[in-house]
């Protein structure tokens, strides 16, 4: 695994950690209950992390881990949640052969670990400043270790991938910028840069949850989160392929996102070329957020984010026809992410120590 200097990585956490605002006083919560999943091939193993270094372990995260036959030194997935989801973003709760790469990744031989990020979810609800993409970079550094370490299961994984969608990959990516600790990233809905009608679109879909019928009655939403407004996230789907009841199942399961997410959305734009590791982004071609009419393999938007990666990334793009923003609640997209997905860990990764990558990214 290669991975930048220690002063670059240094310097850049300077840089993100001081858009942070200055976080209240928290007391702990108590531990969430360890349920079992739906599925069968997963077990849930909350797990406790800081949001403020050296404050302790005091917020809980829900979590799942999931596989068969799970070994020492074995690849494991970490799935984080698309921005305003929780954990069932990548494992869908109906017609999971479509819709669930928890499904397909598994049995394709990988581990996979997920979770409801701070703020979503079956997790904790934090102060909305605490709840940025530095603090949620750290966490996502701090479960690296636990995997790594053996803390989750009793596995000590070898190899770990970040997959993330939209936001979720921008804070996989700050993470990588910041701490260069993993062995692959994946990035899906998520180029450096959006489209800036597709920005304004966005932020023109927020509310305060607190105004939404979904979250009117929870007491336990501090101020400072937000939702999307009823209606309002059909846009991020590509809607002639999209299947009616699952944008409607969408909405219903809708989650929420944070002031301190929106005032440090462009942090770790600077900083991609501190990325080591190798790089596989996947894009919908009809993806409202960063395609200024119909990205194409071969197009401007495509061509402007080869410029942001290092050669060492070894980056590869591909773009999905007919698809929308949230890449894994479509059929046809789903299924060209999963196609492409562990060919391109076995490729680039591999899946344990007996099953080295087959073209790893030249040193």
């Amino acid at each position: 695994m290669a991975g930048p200097s220690a002063m670059p990585r240094v310097l850049v956490a300077a840089a993100v950690l001081a858009v942070l605002l200055a976080p209240p006083a928290l007391s702990a919560l108590p531990a969430l209950p360890a349920v079992a999943s739906d599925d069968a091939s997963c077990e849930r193993h909350d797990r406790a992390v800081e949001l403020v270094p050296g404050e302790g372990a005091v917020h809980p995260v829900a979590a799942w881990l999931c596989g068969a036959g799970l070994r020492d030194g074995q690849t494991v997935l970490l799935l984080s949640p698309t921005g305003l989801t929780a954990h069932h973003y990548w494992d869908w709760p109906v017609e999971k052969d479509t819709y669930s790469f928890v499904r397909h990744a598994t049995q394709a031989g990988f581990a996979v670990f997920t979770y409801d990020r701070l703020g979503t979810g079956l997790s904790e609800r934090p102060p909305a400043a605490l709840v940025s993409l530095p603090s949620e970079a750290g966490v996502v550094h701090q479960l690296v270790g636990q995997l790594r370490a053996g803390d989750v299961g009793g596995t000590r994984f070898g190899r770990v991938v970040l997959v993330g969608n939209s936001l979720s990959a921008l804070i996989d990516i700050l993470e990588v910028e910041v701490y260069g600790d993993v062995d692959g990233l994946v990035s899906t809905g998520a180029f450096v840069g959006p489209s800036p009608v597709g920005l304004a679109k966005l932020f023109a879909a927020f509310y305060p949850a607190q105004l939404d019928p979904k979250f009117a009655g929870d007491g336990g939403i501090p101020l400072g989160y937000a939702t999307t407004q009823p209606g309002s996230r059909a846009q991020f789907f590509h809607l002639p392929a999209a299947d009616p009841a699952l944008v409607a199942l969408d909405e219903a399961l809708k989650d929420t996102a944070t002031l301190g997410e929106a005032a440090t959305f462009p942090v770790w734009v600077p900083f991609t070329r501190l990325v080591h590791t190798p790089v596989l982004s996947v894009m919908g071609d009809h993806d409202v957020l960063f395609c200024l009419t119909v990205c194409a393999p071969d197009g401007v938007e495509v061509a402007k984010e080869r410029l942001f990666w290092d050669p060492a990334t070894c980056l590869e793009i591909q773009v999905v026809p007919d698809a929308g923003h949230f890449l894994q609640l479509q059929p046809n997209s789903a299924a060209a992410f999963r196609a492409t997905a562990p060919d391109w860990l076995a490729r680039r990764v591999g899946l344990d120590g007996e099953h080295p990558p087959t073209q790893p990214c030249a040193p």
